[in-house]
């Protein structure tokens, strides 16, 4: 009996290798597979479709809550998880992946599947860049039509008495790359910068409550399906959808995501250097249903000096400055 015990003791701790996966990017765990045998830093370059979405009224729903004490904090997590969920939801359908939450706003990239080119195309030939190009121009219009979805149903959202939410929405396309950093203490962080994340962070400061705004570039793609109102600098508020387009969820490969590796367990152990160490304990089988919680804690913000947000290139100097810099912290 004891025997039995202490198997169900290891199963209902042990880390839910799913819970890990759906806390990354697909395309981060794509490379972190391919490379997992090579230390950082690594660039990961891709063209994609970025969208920054931004929401407002959490700093006074955060108020409401706190004042109720340890029950504010799980009714705060309750309501904001229900939020997020419906965005995430809107955004799966239409293949987006969310890359980064950043406090409460979030950045979602869709990023073309490296398998859309066939083998006999070289990758660096113009039939290549075609290819692509006509991938992204298809998930632009996701973007800008999942966008709509989203205003449409969560725009100035009534959560509690008196306290509503808001989204505005910034989307740019190009050119990114994701640093891959760190490797200190079985930690590695992934960082985004390029055209793209530019130009949807300018895109969003550029909104109100309830906006989408588009760069120049994405209007250039999307423009025979989209109506919108010219902003300084071309940057475009959309008004309304002419066309539809698909939808496509985003597909987990979940099936087969460690085939590269030995077995689960050295799969688990590669996605475990991505995620904090102070989230760990709460994606065990036993554990992942008590996230929220109310804790007295130090914060220390460190500014290391580059802002990746206005990175067009990172070249193998400035990688190398970046990695001392996150090791040393």
């Amino acid at each position: 009996s004891s025997k039995i015990q202490l198997v169900a003791i290891m199963t209902t701790t042990s880390i839910d290798v799913a819970a890990l996966q759906s806390l990354l990017p697909q395309a981060v765990i794509e490379f972190a597979l391919k490379h997992f045998d090579t230390p950082p830093p690594l660039k990961q370059p891709f063209t994609t479709v970025a969208l920054f979405a931004d929401v407002s009224g959490f700093t006074k729903l955060s108020e409401a809550f706190a004042s109720k004490g340890p029950q504010g904090a799980e009714e705060l997590a309750f309501f904001l998880n229900r939020y997020m969920e419906q965005l995430v939801r809107h955004i799966a359908r239409a293949g987006g992946d969310v890359f980064k939450f950043a406090g409460d706003a979030m950045l979602v990239l869709w990023v073309p599947n490296e398998d859309l080119i066939p083998e006999d195309v070289d990758p660096e030939s113009d039939e290549a860049e075609q290819i692509i190009n006509r991938e992204i121009a298809v998930m632009a219009h996701r973007a800008v039509q999942t966008s709509i979805a989203i205003q449409n149903e969560l725009d100035s959202a009534d959560l509690t008495d008196g306290v509503t939410l808001s989204v505005k929405i910034g989307i740019g396309v190009g050119r990114a790359t994701v640093l891959h950093v760190g490797g200190v203490y079985s930690r590695v962080e992934y960082f985004a910068c390029g055209i793209p994340l530019m130009q949807a962070f300018n895109s969003e400061e550029k909104a109100k409550q309830g906006d989408i705004i588009v760069s120049p570039s994405v209007w250039k793609i999307i423009n025979e399906s989209f109506d919108g109102d010219l902003l300084e600098d071309d940057f475009v508020r959309i008004t309304r959808q002419t066309k539809t387009v698909r939808n496509k969820s985003a597909k987990s490969k979940k099936g087969n995501s460690h085939h590269h590796l030995s077995d689960t367990h050295s799969f688990q152990k590669l996605l475990e250097k991505y995620i904090p160490a102070a989230v760990l304990p709460y994606l065990t089988r036993c554990q992942n249903s008590w996230s929220g919680e109310l804790r007295l804690v130090t914060v220390l913000f460190v500014n290391v000096g580059v802002n990746l947000s206005n990175v067009q290139n990172i070249d193998s100097t400035s990688l190398d400055w970046i990695q001392q810099v996150i090791t040393g912290i």
